[in-house]
């Protein structure tokens, strides 16, 4: 189901690492332009575990405060 259908309108950030080893950057892309206002952050050199960097809170922070994210 498209998600643009349902009516979420709450702007919803996907952060993923490209070398996930559960799910592919296509499906990552995929979910974050389902949602109306998806916005994907791709770290390029990490896996499964993003959240263990600093980086993913500084852009959790930024997102949260509504500035641009990397």
């Amino acid at each position: 189901t498209d998600l643009k259908q349902r009516g979420l309108l709450e702007e919803t950030l996907v952060i993923c690492g490209a070398q996930d080893d559960f799910w592919t950057p296509e499906m990552f892309a995929e979910t974050a332009c389902r949602l109306p206002r998806g916005r994907l952050i791709m770290y390029p050199n990490r896996g499964h575990g993003v959240f263990i960097t600093s980086q993913f809170f500084r852009d959790v922070t930024a997102f949260l405060r509504d500035k641009d994210v990397t």
